[in-house]
């Protein structure tokens, strides 16, 4: 059961890191250029 609530913490944490990183990373792209469509093509379509 620790173990387990263990894992959910560390899970939780990384998901809150990730998708706070997102503005910095949204930045970046508008800094080197992309606009709103291009960058979320590249999301969306970057694993295919």
């Amino acid at each position: 059961m620790q173990q387990n609530l263990l894992k959910g913490l560390i899970y939780s944490f990384i998901s809150a890191a990730s998708f706070g990183s997102l503005a910095i990373f949204a930045r970046l792209g508008y800094n080197s250029g992309l606009n709103v469509y291009e960058m979320l093509t590249y999301r969306f379509l970057k694993d295919k």
